[in-house]
């Protein structure tokens, strides 16, 4: 029921998804799902055009990101991991994130 979104600016979309999931593959959990996707029809002046959303069971899993789930060896190796797909990302500019919770279920 908590989501956390990111608008992205990416350069290289391929790059971007091969990387992208390639990380999450490498850390699955059960406490969260992450998808991706792009925008298919409106411009916006600020350039965002795919996004993320991350959904999380709780507050704590959603405010405190992976990191509250993990433990420390976890968040070291997740750590070298992003390290990997900042290098291989294609060109990521953050637009804008945020949280937001799904009241009811229609």
């Amino acid at each position: 029921p908590i989501q956390r979104y990111y608008l992205l600016d990416i350069e290289n979309s391929t790059a971007f998804e091969t990387s992208y999931s390639k990380y999450q593959a490498s850390h699955p959990s059960v406490e969260r799902v992450v998808i991706m996707g792009n925008f298919t029809s409106g411009i916006s002046p600020e350039g965002e055009n795919h996004w993320v959303l991350a959904g999380y069971k709780d507050f704590k899993g959603a405010i405190g990101g992976s990191d509250a789930l993990l433990t420390p060896a976890e968040i070291k190796t997740r750590d070298a991991r992003w390290k990997i797909y900042q290098e291989n990302n294609g060109g990521v500019r953050m637009i804008r994130s945020g949280v937001r919770v799904r009241l009811g279920q229609w």
